[in-house]
């Protein structure tokens, strides 16, 4: 036939003209039993497609396989013909003789997200062999139809991953078997059960003898050591357990029901902060299975129980973090559901924090009411209630209860919007009054970010009252300038000083700065007028710069130019930092240093927190880096210095007290005290350190003479895996590690300059430039 030679040909423009003369033969079919459209569909010619069902042509006309025009659409990876017959009724739930629907079939990830846009149920279709979707995509080895389906399928929590077939395979079975690595990891990441028999009796592990396929399925007493029960619930046990490879402890977290794991996986997966316990790995079993998460030091009940005198800052800043966990998930699309003290978990080192755990009851805020967890609330926004725990939570720190059912009382009465007669032992009415809001009506709560913003106030407030008289806090400063700074929110807060950032108008334009207040004390006063004088004094593009001081109600107040965030933030960030950017960054602090030591000054405090970061507004450009916090710097002058001076972990061994007898407080020690500390940091911008237990290890391993001696090419050996991150930071960037060991020398005189220092890291630099 005329028609059939033309597409066969794929001479499209003669194919048009003959269908436009009339040359079509609807009931014209080949020996396989395709028609004329179905040829179409198979070139990909929506154009010529909606010219034959104009025509006539049946667009649900099977072939002697079964297969209708739109299985032929699919498969050229078509949309446009797809779309054409669907706008004329083609069947999308159709399935041949083998019982393959579309889905079934190679095909293009955006296609299969087209379909599943259409009819979402697509997904639950089996062919004769009872082979879903996924089974076909990985028999056919498409990864990304892999990616695609485990995503749509964890949309719909629907346990696509551990369908079998006739034969008991599930889709890992299929995987393993062929030895399709990337596609085993997946499916395991996606909740495949691993112990999952077929009808053999055989598990996914057995149906392989490949090592890497092997190590992906190893389930978790494999690679962890249990060392002792935590907690034993209902539906959970949580263990400690101990890696075997890394020696690091972890808590392995054992479900019975597999709905409450799914749930805690997907949304940890997605949840990555500081106030919320982090997940490290995961397996599938059939009758239990077991999230490996980070090892915090106790749940909020027992630390309430266990810390009979708190302060109210350790309070606070624990509700703080709290809450700072439940914005975040909120912005997450997320509700927890189940926020108390039990799953609050607490770690009082390094420093006090709190972390949000247990979230197999969290569920997407964008599922409504159609989910049962949801629809029993019976609110229209599930987030108040996660609003309405916190308030309980918030009330348990400040009124610690141990009797359960006087607890409740309180709590019935608060849910009432009825004071409770502790309130009146309460200091604050701000924090009586959010409660109260918190635990009322559900359209009256506040949102999780304005519970935030008061929880940080009442920090503040309080260590505000700890430093002198009560007093409000000041909204503006007037400054001797004449600008009138308007306080927008508290940065930080140290030893000595709060931090708040301010905005001024000048000229019809907002400026930003940051402005610091001195606590009451007269070290204070000291303290803080060092800084202004070597402020003052150091004018350099990597030196924060002093804007005004004055003196307010007896305390001193400094205004500086407002930096971004902190290199010890970026570190914590950034894993993949590379190196042409981490070299510009340290060439930034040397630049500093030397201008600092050009002057006259020491430093004395130099580690990650006191270094600022000022990103630019293009993505791809370079932050100016700038010293800051100088309340320690002092001139040299040959004096004795006091010992302990800074932070421990960055200081050199001559500033440290132990160094000396114990009636020694006050020693000699000059500049090279600061090249000491920036040799750390430098070692921590080379390697991937990701906590501070991994970092104060790092430290003790390089400053070993071994490695001093050997100008960084030898590094002692540990029974981590700091020795191979080390190893490979000595491969990898060879001359700074050498010029680290240098500078990490335990006699100061050997150290280098600091000039010598910023002279090797501008070459390194100008190799990078020179190398692009």
């Amino acid at each position: 036939m005329d028609l059939f030679c033309a597409l066969r040909n794929k001479d499209y423009n003669a194919a048009r003209r003959l269908i436009q003369d009339g040359a079509v033969d609807v009931d014209w079919k080949n020996q396989l039993g395709d028609t004329l459209l179905h040829i179409a569909a198979d070139k990909g010619q929506s154009s010529i497609v909606k010219l034959l069902l104009q025509k006539g042509f049946d667009v649900n006309r099977g072939n002697d396989a079964g297969d209708t025009p739109l299985f032929f659409a699919v498969g050229s990876g078509s949309l446009e013909c797809v779309q054409v017959l669907l706008e004329h009724s083609a069947n999308i739930r159709c399935q041949n003789i083998a019982g393959k629907s579309v889905l079934h079939l190679p095909s293009i990830p955006r296609m299969i997200r087209f379909l599943l846009e259409k009819d979402p149920s697509l997904l639950k279709l089996k062919d004769g062999d009872d082979n879903t979707p996924l089974h076909a995509a990985v028999l056919n080895s498409e990864r990304k139809l892999v990616d695609v389906f485990l995503e749509e399928a964890e949309k719909q929590e629907y346990q696509l991953v551990n369908a079998v077939n006739v034969k008991g395979d599930s889709a890992l079975h299929l995987a393993v078997r062929s030895d399709q690595k990337e596609i085993v990891h997946a499916l395991r990441r996606s909740f495949a059960k691993l112990d999952l028999e077929n009808k053999d009796g055989k598990t996914p592990l057995d149906t392989t003898t490949n090592e890497d396929i092997k190590g992906l399925l190893n389930p978790m007493p494999r690679q962890y050591e249990i060392r002792r029960s935590l907690i034993c619930g209902p539906f959970s046990q949580v263990s400690e357990v101990e890696g075997k490879n890394s020696g690091k402890l972890f808590a392995a977290k054992s479900v019975l029901r597999f709905d409450f794991f799914m749930r805690e996986v997907t949304a940890l997966k997605t949840l990555k902060h500081p106030n919320v316990v982090s997940i490290v790995d995961w397996w599938c079993l059939t009758k239990d299975s077991t999230i490996v998460l980070e090892l915090c030091n106790e749940d909020l009940r027992s630390w309430l129980m266990r810390i009979e005198y708190r302060s109210h800052n350790h309070d606070r800043r624990i509700f703080r973090d709290v809450a700072a966990a439940v914005e975040f998930i909120h912005g997450r699309d997320l509700v927890h559901l189940n926020i108390k003290p039990t799953n609050i978990l607490v770690n009082s080192v390094p420093e006090l924090s709190a972390k949000i755990s247990d979230f197999s009851t969290a569920v997407a805020i964008s599922r409504g009411s159609e989910h049962p967890l949801l629809r029993n609330l019976g609110q229209d926004d599930p987030r108040s209630y996660d609003i309405s725990s916190l308030a309980m939570v918030w009330f348990e720190l400040l009124f610690y209860i141990e009797d359960h059912w006087t607890k409740m009382d309180y709590f019935f009465e608060l849910s009432q919007g009825r004071v409770p007669s502790l309130f009146q032992r309460c200091r604050f009415s701000d924090e009586e009054d959010m409660i109260l809001r918190m635990a009322g009506s559900p359209e009256n709560r506040p949102t999780a970010s304005e519970v935030v913003y008061l929880a940080e106030k009442m920090i503040h407030v309080i260590e505000w009252v700890a430093f002198g008289p009560r007093r409000e806090t000041p909204s503006t400063y007037d400054g001797p300038s004449g600008r009138r700074y308007v306080d927008i929110g508290l940065l930080g807060n140290g030893g000595y000083a709060e931090v708040f950032k301010v905005e001024v108008v000048e000229n019809s334009e907002k400026h930003r700065y940051a402005l610091k207040r001195l606590m009451r004390s007269e070290q204070n006063n000291q303290v803080i007028q060092r800084e202004i004088d070597a402020m003052t004094n150091l004018q350099h593009e990597n030196v924060v710069k002093l804007v005004e001081n004055w003196m307010l109600d007896g305390r001193l107040i400094i205004v500086m130019e407002l930096c971004g965030g902190t290199l010890f933030s970026w570190l914590d960030d950034s894993r993949d930092r590379p190196a042409k950017l981490t070299t510009r960054v340290f060439e930034g602090i040397c630049a500093g240093l030397v201008h600092i030591h050009s002057k006259g000054y020491i430093h004395r405090d130099l580690h990650p927190r006191n270094i600022l970061l000022n990103w630019p507004n293009s993505f791809d450009g370079f932050p100016t880096v700038k010293i800051a916090d100088l309340g320690l710097s002092v001139k040299v002058d040959g004096l004795l210095r006091t010992a302990g001076i800074g932070c421990k972990m960055y200081s050199a061994p001559e500033v440290r007290p132990e160094t000396y007898p114990e009636e020694t407080r006050r020693i000699p020690y000059d500049n090279k005290a600061d090249i000491f500390s920036i040799g750390l940091i430098w070692m921590e911008l080379l390697v991937d350190i990701r906590d501070c237990g991994h970092r104060k290890l790092c430290f003790e391993v390089i400053k070993e003479p071994e490695f001093i001696e050997s100008g960084g090419t030898i590094v002692p050996k540990d029974p981590g895996n700091v020795f191979r991150k080390l190893k490979g930071a000595v491969a990898q960037s060879p001359t700074e590690m050498a010029m680290i060991a240098k500078m990490l020398n335990p006699d100061p005189a050997k150290r280098p300059t600091a000039a010598e220092v910023h002279e090797l890291a501008k070459q390194i630099k100008d190799e990078m430039t020179d190398r692009e």
